[in-house]
């Protein structure tokens, strides 16, 4: 059985509400959407198709980006919790931590 490690939020659909009921979500076994509050403009997509989504790995095996369309928008890194999106503000972090374009480089470089 293969158990997760760690996760990344990646993006909001635009049906989310803005302010999500946390209860409701917990009943339902499901990770709630960011507040609208803690998002960066991009953060509310409709579900992309299959074929804009793709993944980077690092040289060493031990990161992954998250692609979509080309452009990096979420990255796990072994042994650190949460991973980092990009469309996330400062204040979501039970979500994911805010980008972080210089520790992409030294990862993905």
């Amino acid at each position: 059985m293969t158990k997760i490690k760690t996760d990344v939020w990646l993006l909001n659909t635009p049906a989310a509400p803005a302010e999500p009921t946390f209860r409701h979500y917990r009943s339902q076994s499901a990770p709630p959407p960011v507040p609208a509050r803690l998002l960066l403009p991009g953060g509310v997509c409709p579900v992309p198709e299959e074929v804009r989504w793709g993944f980077l790995w690092s040289s060493t095996g031990q990161a992954v980006a998250v692609l979509l369309g080309g452009v990096p928008i979420g990255f796990l890194q072994a042994g650190r919790k949460p991973g980092r999106a990009r469309f996330i503000a400062a204040g979501g972090e039970a979500w994911a931590m805010p980008w972080d374009g210089t520790a992409f480089e030294l990862l993905f470089q």
